[in-house]
């Protein structure tokens, strides 16, 4: 079972009966402040092994974010294949020297390349600083490693030697012979797109470095063996991360429930859907019953899904949904959908005239037997712990009147105000040093003959205790403005880099930053 949510008062509702019907152990409240994590690129790859998979993954979640693609910089054939085969050769890069995908190295990676390129092909060396030499050497040694290991299934990805060693070649070919401007705008376009993965929570959640056998790690398919999985990042507070987050979450929650069509049957339950709809929902609801998937969605009306999806979608969503509820509204579009949904009676009329000679005639009519006012009246006369609502369900007749529509009475869920906790407040967000598990991959990995230089170790042992200001504002959610006054409030411990052009640089603690984010 599958919640998206809305508002936040949405959730103690949900929590309640999930607690009275017993099936808290079943439970994952997947919020920002929970300690739950998934991958749902791992997840794609352990299913399928393909890369093409992936991309299409990831230029459905940026389509999400951005209504952009990724993978495409203004629809010149030239730009568009040249971004999607740097982001291609990236991931292919990171799944075979990591083994699986790890967004934080694949950032730590894409970052190399760049700088490998510019080092290479830099004529004189005294341009080379020594933070670019060392990343060129960690980037070729990264290469040599996965060279090494060709002959070896070393991931879940399906390469052949043939197909990894066309990777390397388009790295250490390729990348480096593009012109300089050429190569620098293909990475400055994959770069401002790839910040609206790595910005906010989205990362931190759906592209997690927990390890699978954490007991906080879930797979969004883990509804097949009856977890409960709410999405409490309501939009009402978070705004439009809020509605991305819970899009790109119910739109692969789809295409699992496809794939993995064994165990238990699921469900969808989306309120207010006019904030989550989408294209994938109009194509599932035309066969989600073939994979024993339910959706329950509810929304204001008629409009606001025309506004969301326009009109055509709207008609072929709602043509999919097989019995519908029509609560009290005021929304003539919704009325006239309603009546249409439910068919038109016929009703007979006489008329007489009467002149010279009288005459008489019969005449048929076709006409609505609801009118807006039915929708507009329902549930007026009831107590308020009581809802009225008129059911149509396809293609039925209902015993109790012979009609195709029955008026209903709810009794409405009692409100529980007071939310019930169930985080788990001693989780600690496990800290990925990227760095250091790179050149520990490099040192630990089995990697023969590949030299690593002293300065390799020396960056290593460096940035895992401090930050310059540039890589504080460009890795936290923190302005160049509040982090300076954070260190001048000498909330943040600092100290002085190595000189240079005479202006020793502020180096920020790691550690500090961390804890002051945190509070």
């Amino acid at each position: 079972m599958l919640f998206t949510v809305f508002k936040s008062e949405e959730v103690p509702v949900i929590l309640d009966l999930v607690k009275k019907a017993d099936r808290e152990d079943d439970l994952i409240l997947f919020s920002k402040n929970s300690p739950w994590r998934t991958n749902i690129i791992n997840t794609e790859l352990n299913s399928t092994g393909s890369i093409k998979n992936v991309l299409a993954l990831f230029e459905r979640i940026n389509k999400i974010i951005s209504g952009n693609n990724i993978l495409k910089n203004g629809g010149d054939p030239f730009w568009d294949n040249a971004s999607r085969n740097l982001f291609a050769n990236l991931i292919k890069i990171t799944i075979l020297f990591h083994g699986s995908f790890s967004f934080s190295i694949f950032e730590y990676i894409s970052e190399l390349a760049s700088e490998y390129a510019r080092a290479i092909t830099t004529d004189n060396d005294t341009k080379i600083t020594q933070d670019q030499k060392s990343k060129q050497i960690i980037f070729e040694n990264i290469l040599k490693s996965i060279e090494q290991k060709t002959d070896q299934k070393t991931s879940s990805i399906n390469l052949d030697s043939g197909e990894i060693n066309k990777t390397l070649n388009y790295f250490t070919v390729d990348w480096v012979n593009m012109p300089p401007k050429t190569r620098e705008s293909i990475y400055t376009v994959f770069r401002s797109n790839l910040d609206g993965f790595a910005s906010g929570f989205i990362a931190k959640l759906l592209f997690s470095d927990l390890p699978t056998d954490n007991p906080n790690y879930f797979e969004i398919s883990d509804t097949r063996k009856g977890k409960i999985i709410i999405l409490d990042i309501p939009v009402s507070r978070e705004k439009e991360e809020g509605r991305v987050f819970q899009e790109i979450v119910k739109g692969f929650w789809q295409s699992e429930m496809i794939s993995k069509s064994e165990g238990l049957p699921c469900v969808l339950i989306s309120d207010e859907f006019q904030q989550f709809g989408s294209s994938s929902d109009v194509d599932f609801l035309s066969v989600n019953r073939s994979y024993k998937v339910a959706m329950i969605l509810a929304t204001q009306n008629y409009t606001s899904l025309v506004d969301k999806l326009g009109d055509t979608k709207t008609k072929r969503l709602l043509g999919n949904i097989q019995t519908k509820f029509f609560f009290q509204t005021s929304d003539k579009n919704t009325w006239q959908f309603a009546r249409e949904t439910m068919g038109e009676v016929e009703s007979n009329s006489y008329t007489e005239q009467y002149n010279q000679t009288h005459s008489s005639s019969i005449s048929s009519n076709q006409k609505y037997e609801l009118l807006g006012q039915h929708f507009q009246q329902l549930g007026m006369t009831l107590p308020p712990s009581q809802a009225e609502a008129i059911v149509f369900k396809k293609g039925y007749l209902f015993k109790e009147n012979k009609k195709k529509y029955l008026h209903v009475i709810f009794d409405k869920v009692e409100e529980v105000k007071e939310r019930v906790r169930i985080e788990n407040k001693d989780f600690v967000e496990p800290f990925v040093n990227v760095k250091k598990l790179v050149g520990e991959k490099l040192f630990k990995g089995g990697v023969v003959n590949i030299p690593i230089v002293p300065a390799l170790t020396a960056q290593i042992q460096t940035d895992n205790e401090y930050l310059s200001i540039n890589e504080v504002i460009t890795k936290y959610p923190l302005g160049r403005s509040k982090l300076f006054k954070l260190i001048e409030q000498n909330k943040i411990l600092t100290k002085k880099g190595v000189s240079t052009r005479g202006l020793p640089p502020t180096l920020v603690s790691r550690v500090e930053l961390e804890r002051v984010l945190e509070m």
